[in-house]
């Protein structure tokens, strides 16, 4: 099993409030990155 980490900073997810757009970018980011790298 190959463990990726990938932290991000509190005040950029909710500098103010949750921003949820975001939020739902960088998980399809994040998702779309660890499929395409599940090999390795």
């Amino acid at each position: 099993m190959n463990t990726k980490v990938l932290s991000v900073g509190g005040s950029i997810i909710a500098p103010g409030e949750v921003d949820t757009n975001f939020l739902g970018e960088f998980s399809k980011m994040a998702v779309e990155w660890l499929t395409s790298d599940a090999g390795n």
